[in-house]
């Protein structure tokens, strides 16, 4: 399993966005809180992935699971991880 985070910034920084790719959950929550903490970040996300082969390339991808937290700063300055996960689809 790999974590993607991103952090998108906020305010006038809205347009800027750190992101990174780690196998471990606690790594990538540690990189997204701290640009939450320094108000480098509004809010932030971390979803599950698993590494395939692509088809035609034959080239590593990541694929996304849909899974994962989003996170925000709380007014006491810590930062509240939520779940989330996408719908599955019926086929």
């Amino acid at each position: 399993m790999m974590y993607l985070w991103t952090a998108s910034g906020s305010g006038a920084e809205a347009a800027r966005h750190a992101s990174g790719v780690t196998d471990n959950a606690i790594a990538a929550r540690k990189a997204a809180e701290s640009l939450l903490r320094t108000g480098q970040a509004g809010s932030a996300y971390i979803e599950c992935a698993y590494t395939a082969m692509g088809a035609r390339a034959l080239s590593l991808c990541y694929v996304r699971t849909g899974t994962g937290w989003s996170g925000r700063l709380s007014r006491t300055g810590g930062v509240v991880w939520t779940p989330f996960s996408e719908p599955v689809q019926a086929s």
